[in-house]
């Protein structure tokens, strides 16, 4: 029942970073990708540093943590600019994570009920929107981003 904290994450990350549009000046895209990795990289470390459920009430606390890591980032990021040129890639990249934080809600949801079934579901749902989400740092050069 435990998805894989440091794929989930890290595109999260990324997509987060992307979204901040600081009023303070835009940087260049190299400056932000750097930016952005580290934001990464230490999302994904945390995300590591997990350990595994082994029930329902771990998998539970264990998704509470992994929604906290993402959320988190988003606090970190709303401090950065981004490049008006990867506007479009970051709305989509947004996105893709709000829908795979709200599937991490539910998939918790589900495994607080009980509900395998929809557990699973809601889980292979948020790889999708994850999957989508590593498509987008890719494009944008985010290598800590595409785990």
């Amino acid at each position: 029942m435990r998805p894989r904290a440091s794929r989930l994450l890290a595109p999260a990350a990324g997509a987060l970073v992307l979204a901040s549009t600081a009023l303070a000046g835009t940087p260049t895209h190299a400056a932000f990708v750097a930016r952005a990795n580290a934001i990464c990289a230490a999302e994904t470390a945390q995300a590591i540093k997990l350990q595994a459920p082994t029930s329902r009430a771990t998998t539970v606390t264990y998704l509470a943590k992994t929604i906290a890591i993402i959320q988190g980032a988003r606090t970190k990021t709303l401090a950065l600019a981004a490049p008006r040129a990867d506007q479009a890639l970051l709305r989509a990249q947004l996105k893709a994570v709000a829908n795979e934080l709200a599937l991490f809600r539910q998939a918790k949801s589900a495994a607080a009920s009980n509900d395998p079934g929809s557990y699973q579901a809601d889980v292979s749902q948020a790889k999708t929107f994850h999957d989508a989400a590593v498509g987008f740092a890719k494009k944008l050069g985010l290598k800590s981003c595409e785990a």
